[in-house]
């Protein structure tokens, strides 16, 4: 992935995994640095699409439309996520029609 040019930046950043009906899929959560569509959104809670890859250690994954995602500096304190994430989640959940009791967990 490295030399692409990025569709997003994220600062803060956790990997979390959302489990419903069987199924997990994996998402970026952190705060906007930069966004091809999302301008207006710089400096606000943000969520990915689902990942198809993520490289923890290079800082970098792709969504499954295969934009790369450049995770920047350090990632979120380890710990329960910040407020504002978690309530960026419940939005997912109703935007993407998840399932009632969708299950979150931060795995990186």
């Amino acid at each position: 992935m490295t030399g692409k040019q990025a569709h997003s930046r994220v600062a803060r950043w956790a990997v979390v995994e959302a489990e419903c009906d069987g199924s997990v899929h994996r998402h970026i959560v952190g705060w906007l640095m930069a966004h091809d569509r999302l301008d207006w959104a710089t400096g606000e809670p943000y969520i990915s699409r689902d990942l198809a890859s993520v490289d923890v250690s290079a800082q970098e994954a792709a969504n499954t439309r295969g934009k790369l995602i450049r995770l920047e500096g350090p990632a979120h304190e380890p710990g329960c996520l910040d407020e504002s994430l978690v309530a960026m989640m419940g939005r997912a959940e109703d935007a993407w029609d998840l399932p009632p009791g969708t299950k979150w967990k931060r795995v990186a």
